[in-house]
């Protein structure tokens, strides 16, 4: 059929189309869940395999179980990158920084465990260099028992603060009550952590991870399937 064959569309078809097309273009990555549901499952599974660690003194050799957030990283890049490339039309801008928010989140987590893994070994050889050690004493008998290693202490402690950032940030600019819920729970255990012992902190950080993005993600991409499949209202 030629261009100059076909039927004109009628002002309610247009507006159906316009409509149609609006709907395809909504639900990016924070919108349809599957940003969350992606963190909220890597993270999980991080702090559990780091509680079972702790618990049952396992090795996992050079393996920390929280690189396991580099999973989530590269998917979370090419997510955007292709939301961007296909859903230019009626794109807000808020999902643009939301986007750039959980991005440079990704980032973040994997400095920060490259912080907890290499400070302590550099740290050690550089007080080395100087005849220094860390001593553990005992203070009733004044006995030198052992050295110690130098460590990053509240390692979930930390990451909790910046777990919070992108969660309250998408519940707020989002109106995501799930997610803003999720968030609040992250600060109070955040100050849990405090008081808490370092492999507890463990399972703590799953609890956050299926409080923050797991279960709003399955409640996103629930809602997103329902809109996405629902005729369109003009």
């Amino acid at each position: 059929m030629s261009m100059n064959n076909q039927k004109p569309l009628t002002e309610l078809e247009s507006l159906q189309l316009i409509s149609s097309m609006i709907q395809k273009a909504k639900g990016g990555v924070n919108r349809n869940g599957i940003g969350a549901l992606m963190w909220g499952t890597v993270v999980a599974l991080a702090g559990i395999l780091s509680y079972i660690k702790a618990e049952f003194d396992i090795s996992y050799g050079w393996f920390d179980p929280w690189l396991l957030c580099l999973l989530a990283l590269i998917p979370q890049i090419f997510i955007v990158r292709k939301e961007r490339l296909q859903k230019r039309l009626a794109k807000r801008h808020d999902d643009d920084v939301i986007n750039a928010v959980w991005s440079v989140y990704g980032i973040s987590i994997f400095m920060l465990v490259f912080y907890f893994n290499l400070v302590p070994a550099a740290t050690e050889g550089l007080m080395a260099q100087r005849n220094l050690a860390v001593l553990l004493k005992d203070t009733a008998t004044g006995q030198i028992i052992d050295t110690a290693f130098y460590t990053v202490y509240s390692h979930i402690s930390l990451l909790l603060i910046l777990f919070a950032v992108p969660t309250l940030i998408t519940g707020i600019g989002h109106q995501n009550k799930p997610m803003l819920i999720g968030g609040i729970l992250n600060i109070v255990l955040f100050f849990v952590t405090l008081y808490t012992n370092a492999k507890y902190d463990n399972l703590i950080a799953a609890v956050v991870a299926i409080g923050n993005w797991l279960v709003p993600g399955i409640i996103m991409r629930k809602q997103y399937l329902q809109a996405k499949h629902a005729p369109a209202n003009v």
